[in-house]
């Protein structure tokens, strides 16, 4: 290899290397750990770690903090010791105890945390419902066979004209 195509190697390794710096510690924060544990994968990745053992010293060095340090200390012991694991289950793990979540339980303490005006969602939505329920109700007692008011078109102005009765769209 000539010394040109040597220089051309280094600088794109380190064009590379811009572009997938060393992963920052993980503070235990989850809001930021999809971010970091992508910066990790990818850092593993470009660097060939293959070893399920160094793989996983080369993450939990970065775990800093309360929590994460506990798991750190968990895992350093596991690899010290002969009990059997694999990356997947690490990464398992990790994503687990510092992961968003289940994404319905986000769901919900995302609706939860909403408001309607002044009001919390939630008091909106159970005074709504008790509102639609009085609502059906009256309307049975109005209407014994439907609660909803028969839909009666307008009499054809010509003989021409056809009412054709309206129909949801199938999307609905």
């Amino acid at each position: 290899m000539s010394n040109d195509a040597a220089v051309t190697v280094n600088a794109q390794t380190d064009a590379l290397k811009s572009l997938i710096p060393n992963p920052k510690d993980f503070g235990g924060n989850r809001e930021q750990f999809s971010e970091w544990w992508r910066s990790m994968t990818l850092f593993l990745k470009y660097n060939k770690v293959m070893d399920t053992d160094q793989k996983i010293i080369a993450a939990i060095i970065r775990l800093k903090g309360p929590v994460p340090s506990c798991s750190a200390e968990i895992w350093t012991e596991k690899i010290a010791s002969s009990i059997t694991y694999t990356w997947d289950s690490f990464e398992e793990e990790l994503k687990t105890s510092f992961g968003k979540g289940n994404e319905k339980d986000i769901a919900e303490e995302r609706i939860e945390s909403l408001k309607q005006g002044h009001r919390n969602t939630m008091d909106f939505l159970v005074e709504f419902t008790a509102l639609e329920t009085q609502s059906e109700e009256e309307s049975e007692q109005e209407h014994p066979v439907s609660p909803l008011p028969l839909y009666q078109p307008p009499p054809p102005t010509t003989t021409s004209q056809t009412w054709l009765p309206l129909s949801r769209p199938k999307h609905i």
